[in-house]
């Protein structure tokens, strides 16, 4: 019941993992955006905190009123917000179900809502405690005049007196160091929005687009097709005999898994003679195993057994017993990462009837696969059931009836007796009709792509729309970060946008200015965010995977891809921001000097 529930819940945990990390990460970058918006909120309503100050209201009463003020909005946010969540939640099971095969059921949580609502009601009300209570720093005088002081002794950035090339630029960089904590908090969002799209890139391209890190993880070699042939070949001999067919490329021997005991636990055995040979399955530390008392072992066993590489263990099976040598680990998810490896010399110390009843067979490219498996099938894949069919088939001639008497009598000896190899020769009119149990060389054929697909393709889909549905609401968070900070610093920047446009500034120049001056705070969130993802995401991939048996991601991933991601993350940003600054053509002279 154990193991079977382990399976069952395997990948929904994997995928609610991830998506928690991801909301954990989300939900830091919009608490971010709130505290800005709050910041930029009070900064604007300057002149009304002047009044109130002057008709006798206290700074204490001035903070109770954001306070509620913003309790009230937060609380309704979240109500809102459960309840859109319990109108999704039917898509959700629906997705569930036709990802997994699992029907979920949604129940009231009114107990997790109502820590969420307090969580998140709470983080608002301390933040505007925290910005309304400045408000005692700013007399009605300084209030009326939106904060400003009589005197300002900050240095002057950016000179335009001496001025060289383009005045925007110049005038670009002094918003940007006049602007500095908004950009802080650009930074630091655009960062965390990066990171989130650098996880979702390597997650699709590990686990999503073609498989590739999957393969590295699964714990056996991945070929085009596996063959399981009977006791009437020997495997040595059929390898020769694909070898020689044009389609195929190589050819891989190996064993059916077995089952062993390591201190009373029942672990898969894998078995093939040379693991230098394969393409896919690959030592994460360490080595495969080359001599016959070495093992590779998976690395949630070695940590579950704490167990390192040159240390030995004890294997039993059915009474056989020997000590061997860990020579490297691997990331296996084969159940539940309880996989061990041995050489074909290896496994017979405790096995040993144990050979090899399995060929693994990559073929050239551009083969038809489904095609050259019903080519075997016909030639060596005959079966009882197929040997009846013929003979029931009133077309045969005389002679293919002949043959097909025969091949039935063959297999029939090799189902009810045990027999390995069988030939005959039929003198029939002179003429001579031969074969032997060749025929039923092939006990089954898989296609290795169908069965990838059908074992995990249910949760590589499942991680595709995961991975683009994350890319997608951190761009979203990148566009709502922007336009609130680019709008809100339009309307404290009104009347200097005002004398700007006096001077004979265009919308166009002043839209630049301002999307030019919010570039260096992406790119050094970009830039942040990149190296952040890069070293985060194969540790954070690896905890959600570890309930699987992977305790290290084996990632590739093509650096031209992170450089083209932060470069789309940046023209992305200024477009975004010349798009918000076109508010700017709203700011009148004619209607400031009426003002």
């Amino acid at each position: 019941y154990n193991t079977l529930m382990k399976v069952a819940t395997l990948f929904p945990q994997l995928l609610a993992y991830i998506l928690l990390i991801f909301s954990i990460i989300i939900l830091v970058t919009i608490f971010l955006v709130i505290r800005h918006r709050i910041t930029s909120n009070i900064e604007e309503e300057m002149a009304s905190i002047g009044t109130l100050e002057a008709l006798g209201y206290t700074s204490k009463q001035i903070t109770k009123i954001y306070m509620m003020e913003y309790g009230i909005q937060a609380i309704g946010g979240v109500v809102v917000a459960v309840i859109v969540s319990k109108f999704l939640a039917p898509v959700v099971n629906m997705f569930s179900f036709s990802m997994l095969g699992i029907k979920t059921t949604q129940k009231l949580a009114l107990e997790l809502d109502g820590l969420m609502l307090i969580g998140i009601v709470g983080v608002v009300l301390l933040i505007s405690y925290s910005k309304a209570r400045n408000v005692k720093k700013y007399p009605p005088v300084i209030a009326f005049r939106k904060g400003i002081n009589n005197h300002h002794f900050k240095r002057n950035y950016f000179s335009l007196e001496r001025a060289k090339g383009s005045v925007h630029f110049r005038l670009a960089a002094k918003r940007f160091m006049g602007a500095i904590r908004q950009n802080t908090i650009i930074a630091g969002c655009v960062m965390a929005s990066t990171a989130v799209m650098i996880f979702s890139m390597i997650l699709y391209a590990c686990c999503g687009n073609n498989q590739s890190g999957i393969k590295k993880m699964v714990g056996f070699e991945v070929c085009d097709i596996t063959i399981d042939i009977t006791r009437a070949v020997e495997p040595e001999e059929f390898k020769k005999v694909l070898l020689d067919k044009p389609e195929v490329r190589k050819v891989n021997l190996s064993n059916k898994y077995l089952f062993e005991s390591i201190q009373n636990i029942d672990v898969l055995s894998v078995v093939y003679p040379d693991y230098s040979e394969l393409e896919s399955l690959k030592a994460s530390e360490g080595r495969m195993p080359i001599y016959d008392n070495e093992i590779g072992m998976a690395s949630a066993l070695a940590q579950s057994l704490g167990k390192e590489i040159g240390d030995t263990v004890e294997i039993e099976s059915n009474g056989y017993s020997m000590k061997y040598l860990i020579s490297g680990t691997v990331q296996s998810m084969m159940n539940n990462g309880q996989t061990l490896y041995f050489t074909d010399q290896g496994i017979k110390h405790i096995e040993p009837s144990c050979q090899s009843d399995e060929l693994r067979v990559y073929l050239n490219e551009g083969v038809d696969k489904n095609a050259f498996i019903e080519e075997l099938k016909a030639e060596y894949g005959k079966s009882i059931e197929d040997m009846e069919k013929e003979l029931d088939d009133e077309k045969l001639t005389k002679e293919e009836r002949i043959r097909a008497k025969a091949e039935a009598k063959i297999a029939s000896l090799m189902s009810q007796y045990g027999v390995s190899s069988i030939d005959y020769a039929i003198m029939v009119d002179g003429k001579l009709i031969k074969g032997n149990s060749g025929i039923f060389a092939i006990e089954s054929i898989t296609n290795m792509d169908e069965y990838m697909q059908t074992n995990i393709g249910a949760v590589v889909q499942g991680i595709n729309w995961g991975a683009k549905v994350i890319m997608l609401v951190a761009a979203v968070v990148i566009v709502v970060i922007i336009v609130m900070l680019v709008q809100g610093s339009i309307t404290r920047q009104r009347m200097d946008l005002g004398i700007y446009k006096g001077l004979g500034y265009t919308t166009k120049e002043l839209m630049l200015q301002i999307a030019v001056s919010l570039m260096p705070a992406v790119g050094i969130g970009v830039g942040g965010g990149l190296l952040l993802g890069l070293w985060s995401t194969p540790k954070i991939l690896a905890l959600a995977f570890r309930v699987i048996g992977v305790t290290n991601m084996m990632i590739d991933i093509s650096p031209l891809r992170v450089i083209g991601l932060g470069i789309g993350i940046i023209i992305f940003s200024f477009m975004t921001a010349m798009v918000s600054a076109y508010r700017i053509k709203d700011v009148s002279v004619y209607e400031l000097l009426t003002e």
